[in-house]
C-alpha cells in the first residue's frame, strides 16, 4: 500500500511550540537566557523534522503548509 503513496501533505503545526515561548515573545532583556533555551530547542526540533523528511523526500512529493503554532506562520499570509 505504501508504494501507492505519491504525495505527503503536512497541514501545519509540524513542530511543537516550546513551553517558554510566551516569555520569549514578550521581548525583554531579562529573557536573553530564555531566548537561548527556546531557540536552541526550536532549532533541535526543526533539525529532527528535517532528518525525518530526509528519509523519503527524494522519492515522495511533500507539501508543507505553516500552521498556527509553526515558527514561520507569522511571516506567511
Amino acid at each position: 500500500m505504501s508504494a501507492k503513496i505519491e504525495r505527503l501533505v503536512i497541514c501545519g503545526d509540524s513542530v511543537n511550540e516550546h513551553e517558554k515561548s510566551d516569555i520569549v515573545n514578550r521581548g525583554s532583556y531579562r529573557t536573553q537566557t530564555e531566548n537561548k533555551i527556546v531557540y536552541d530547542a526550536l532549532n533541535d526540533n526543526y533539525d529532527r523534522f528535517e532528518a525525518w523528511l530526509g528519509q523519503f523526500i527524494d522519492v515522495l512529493d511533500v507539501d508543507i503548509m505553516p500552521g498556527k503554532e509553526d515558527f514561520s506562520s507569522a511571516y506567511f499570509p
